[in-house]
């Protein structure tokens, strides 16, 4: 058996292809989401050119809308320290974890984190 929230039946008929039955039954979990947009690209290389304080004005806009207790950031391997460092100054009494892209998938780890 395998639980993958997203996961459409073609990508585990590429995983399964050597199975002689396969069966792929989906469950559709209600995701009750906020989000907020931020009206800059986030992408590696923009990453690497913004300035602390662009950095900064990005999560102040987030605590403005939003007052959590914990929070789960995700971002660029090699951006982490400096993230964690502006978010640290501007919230240190909130509890916050920080992983990067393509290393969780299939974890839990996080499921106690409320943003």
């Amino acid at each position: 058996m395998v639980l993958d929230a997203y996961a459409e039946e073609e990508t585990f008929g590429r995983l399964f292809f050597f199975l002689k039955s396969f069966q792929y039954h989906r469950y559709d979990v209600p995701i009750d989401l906020d989000t907020t947009h931020i009206i800059r690209s986030t992408s590696k290389s923009s990453m690497r050119k913004m300035d602390d304080q662009e950095i900064e004005n990005i999560f102040l806009k987030f605590f403005q809308q939003y007052d959590v207790e914990s929070l789960l950031i995700y971002t660029y391997k090699e951006q982490k320290k400096r993230i964690k460092k502006i978010v640290e100054r501007i919230k240190p009494e909130i509890k916050i974890a920080y992983s990067w892209f393509n290393t969780d998938r299939g974890s839990n780890d996080y499921v106690v984190y409320q943003s």
